[in-house]
């Protein structure tokens, strides 16, 4: 019976062709899309899944709160007490805990070999009892447990030593002030984490550097990942509940010990720690000072909607064609029942069909999946790959996908045809065809429904990437180069600067602890002062470091009192400026009221000196926060150096020649700064291109369906076209008729679409601080271009069908 089956299927497959190739097309593209969607999704849910104790292992954050309980900071990284002090109050709840610090722009040498590094890390010595990186060479108890010692990565032990046995006991000289002994090597990071490391130094080498008091009572210094590894049968939750009177107890103390007083608040109303679970970082966090930037659960459910519509769509065609097709095979069908068929068996034959079609669609899909595979990867960012052999979830996820797709499409064509009485059938199909054409504009307009509301959202997620690139941000972010300075740079600034303004195509130079697109989170802490009275803040004033040109260089706006002055001798010591947001969050009113006005803050006393307009320092995902600016010149490590737009590649070249005699021991490293802007929205510029990719795969299976729908009805019209060709109908008035209907449909689409849209973008905008607003205008072209691509899809096949010669058309049937 199975093989009956099948060649039927055959049978038709080759006596319809051009109905089978759409079909299987269709289906093919679909399954395309859900294998590549289903690559990143799970490689996305996959993120620190291999560390065998990942489900007992715990990040610490720190919040932060202004006066009246909102949320003023919130930090994935805490102070370097925090976490001993845990390990020491619940011995019976955490078994081991691990600090981790990042170490940027490391300078490194081996042998004559220098080079800068980015991808070192220092870490406690519970490192790898607690994730699971297997050691290669060295132990894994000891590794990082002496000062000095260092442990690798495969890749870069082979790279710098030609082998993993070759590195061990090897040493790399660490900043030109010690050197580190290799004691071990291990695996490769996986990509699918969201901690990622070259190079691993022992912590207890920063602890002997700069004192165990630092370690044991700095609780400012919040630049500490820290992991806690809880008991198997001990319950974050319960932690959490006792932090608290942690914090209450341990900073009340620290308060008493700096001041000889209580604070004056509760100290766990001022901050609080949070517990994270391992494997919800990825997905779930998106704090300041994370690791990297962060996946989103929001996209995983888009683009599992996405591939569920795209499928969908297919589908539909599968259906469409299937009924459409049906008066063809009613005699068929009709034939088998008198001659004794069940409709169990009738429904088992379209089933059967539609499963082995699916299974054809499915090896065509796998093969443009491998083909589009390294185009998806640019799109995404990722290096994701599609090894059957190597996956059986993969095939099983796969073939079951593949069967209810089958099932799927070709289950209302089994019922439908298995359900008519033999002898109507046999007699006249006329009447059955009404209703299946009903059924048939349903799925259509679903299609379309779908497909434009996937180009809405294309369109709008591009217009706000445009608007991001594209806002005035307050500076001018456009031909600033940003250079890595250090401690004799900074000591040296102002002949480092005449050095560089010989060039006349540098027009200014500026050096700051921060620069915009930067995280703004240090805070030092501030009093207003009003005669002898002074009062707390209440709220985070955000503190950027800065010299006397930053303004200048970045052509930011004073809007009231004056800019940093060489001319005043104390602007160094007491002069503060404030943005708008400071003035307002302070009470004063207007940013004139604001000038002369007295603050404390940090361990500096001074009047307010100027006010400069709002600008947007960090992304736009973030609101503008007050920020205060005072000269700091002994950490000013970044140099912004503002150049002409000609000549740019001579520029630059003059600039590192004069960096290689200023840092001669550093390679030279430079960025731009618009293209450091442009990175923090990267996962819109890829949502975008993503959205644009599968809303043209959408569209494309709709048009496919479209115009085998079409091809059926100039098919059925044949007779009419010829007598209407033969009664003097023009061919414009031929494709109307055959156009009018299919029209309708794709208006009828848009009017359900465009309220789905809207409300799918809403949402998606409230993720951004600054956004556009949602216009007509999106909604009108994703309509209009619909409705011209399902025109021109319809009209080919209409135009065809009016050309024809009539008297072919008399002699169909």
């Amino acid at each position: 019976m199975f093989k009956n089956y099948i060649k039927i299927a055959f049978r038709n497959l080759r006596r319809h062709k051009g109905y089978s190739l759409i079909n299987i097309l269709g289906l093919a593209v679909g399954i395309t899309a859900c294998i590549l969607i289903l690559l990143f999704v799970q490689d996305e849910l996959s993120y620190d899944q291999f560390h065998v104790k990942k489900d007992r292992i715990y990040r610490v954050t720190r919040e932060w709160f202004n006066t009246d309980g909102t949320t003023s900071l919130h930090l994935a990284r805490i102070a370097p007490p925090i976490g001993p002090l845990l390990k020491n109050d619940f011995p019976d709840g955490i078994r081991d805990m691990v600090r981790i610090h990042s170490d940027y722009n490391t300078l490194l040498r081996v042998g004559d070999h220098q080079f800068i590094e980015n991808g070192f890390r220092w870490a406690g010595k519970s490192f790898f009892h607690i994730f699971t990186y297997p050691l290669l060479r060295g132990d894994p108890t000891t590794a990082l447990a002496e000062p000095n010692s260092v442990v690798l990565t495969r890749s870069v032990a082979e790279k710098l030593f030609g082998s993993v046995d070759a590195a061990m006991g090897k040493t790399i000289n660490y900043e030109k002030e010690r050197d580190l002994l290799v004691t071990g090597v291990t695996v490769n990071v996986p990509e699918n984490t969201h901690f990622k490391f070259k190079y691993l130094g022992s912590l207890q080498t920063l602890v002997d550097k700069w004192g165990e008091k630092y370690f044991r009572t700095d609780w400012g210094s919040n630049n500490y990942a820290t992991y806690l590894l809880l008991a198997k049968n001990f319950s974050a939750a319960t932690l959490q509940k006792q932090i608290p009177q942690f914090l209450d107890v341990h900073l009340t103390q620290r308060s008493m010990d700096a001041q000889g007083h209580a604070p004056e608040f509760q100290p766990s109303k001022t901050t609080m720690l949070h517990l994270q679970k391992l494997t919800d970082i990825h997905l779930h966090s998106h704090l300041n000072s994370e690791w990297e930037a962060n996946g989103d659960i929001k996209n995983i459910y888009l683009f599992v909607a996405i591939a569920f519509f795209i499928l969908l769509i297919a589908c539909i065609n599968f259906m469409n064609l299937a009924t459409a097709r049906s008066a063809k095979r009613m005699k068929e069908i009709g034939m088998r029942k008198v001659l004794g068929a069940q409709r169990k068996q009738v429904i088992s034959q379209f089933l059967g069909e539609s499963v082995f079609i699916s299974f054809l669609a499915l090896l065509v899909g796998i093969g443009l999946a491998k083909a589009t595979l390294p185009y998806f990867n640019n799109f995404v960012g990722k290096n994701l790959t599609l090894h059957l052999t190597a996956d059986p979830a993969l095939i099983l996820i796969l073939s079951a996908l593949t069967l209810f797709v089958g099932i799927l499409a070709g289950s209302y064509p089994a019922l439908y045809l298995s359900g008519f009485h033999p002898l109507s059938v046999i007699k006249s199909v006329s009447k059955m065809h009404s209703n299946r054409s009903v059924f048939r504009r349903v799925l259509v307009v679903a299609q379309f429904t779908i497909s434009i509301a996937l180009i809405i959202c294309m369109g709008i997620i591009y217009s706000q990437f445009k608007y991001e690139m594209n806002k005035n941000l307050g500076y001018n972010k456009d031909h600033v180069v940003i250079l890595r300075g250090d401690q004799n740079i900074s000591e040296n600034l102002e002949t480092v600067k005449n050095r560089l303004l010989e060039n006349p195509n540098i027009v200014s130079v500026t050096s700051s602890r921060l620069v915009p697109t930067d995280n703004l989170v240090n805070n030092w802490g501030g009093r207003r002062l009003d005669g002898e009275q002074s009062e707390p803040l209440g709220f985070r004033l955000a503190v950027q470091e800065c010299d006397y040109d930053f303004f200048d260089t970045y052509r930011m706006k004073i809007i009231a009192g004056r800019d940093f002055s060489r001319e005043y001798a104390t602007d160094d010591s007491s002069a503060f400026i404030l943005n708008e947001s400071a003035v307002a969050k302070l009470g004063w009113g207007t940013p004139d009221n604001a000038i002369g006005k007295s603050l404390e803050y940090g361990n500096r006393t001074g009047k307010i000196v100027g006010v400069v307009k709002d600008f947007n320092f960090e992304s736009l995902h973030n609101t503008i926060v007050p920020i205060i600016f005072l000269i700091g010149l002994d950490r000013n490590y970044q140099i912004s150096v503002r150049i002409r737009s000609k000549n740019i590649h001579a520029t630059i070249h003059f600039i590192g020649n004069l960096w290689k005699k200023l840092r001669p021991d550093y390679p030279f490293e430079y960025h731009f700064l618009d293209d450091q802007y442009r990175s923090l929205y990267q996962s819109e510029i890829r949502l975008g291109q993503v959205f644009g990719v599968f809303s043209i795969l959408a569209i494309f299976i709709a048009c496919l369906g479209l115009l085998g729908l079409v091809s059926f009805a100039a098919e059925q019209k044949t007779k009419e076209i010829g007598i209407r060709k033969v009664l003097g109908a023009s061919v414009s008035k031929i494709v109307f008729l055959l156009t009018r209907e299919f029209s309708k449909w794709v208006l009828l689409s848009n009017i359900i679409a465009w309220p789905l849209a809207w409300f799918a973008m809403h949402k998606w905008l409230e993720n951004f601080a600054y956004r556009i607003d949602l216009t007509v205008w999106p909604f009108l072209l994703a309509g209009i271009a619909a409705l011209i691509i399902a025109l021109l899809t319809v009209s080919w096949q209409a135009i065809r069908a009016a050309t024809a010669d009539p008297v072919d058309a008399l002699r169909y049937e």
